[in-house]
């Protein structure tokens, strides 16, 4: 169970950088990209926290956390 939760929050660390790759072809405005940026991030957060292990937890939000970052920096600075 601690494997499927792990590969989830992986999976939605694959999806930030699939959806921020879609946003910056569409040219959506900035606070509607950082909006579901953010709404994926927090999704991801919380399925390494029903991972039950400090170091998925730590994976998950560092993960996530530096994408939301990193991909709203991008987007801010591209706008």
């Amino acid at each position: 169970m601690r494997t499927t939760w792990s590969l989830c929050s992986l999976a939605f660390v694959v999806i930030n950088a699939v959806l921020f790759r879609i946003f910056m072809k569409e040219d959506l405005e900035t606070t509607t990209a950082v909006f579901l940026l953010m709404i994926v991030s927090t999704l991801g957060i919380f399925s390494a926290i029903l991972a039950r292990t400090l170091t998925a937890v730590l994976l998950g939000v560092t993960l996530n956390g530096c994408f939301f970052i990193i991909g709203g920096l991008l987007v801010w600075s591209t706008q």
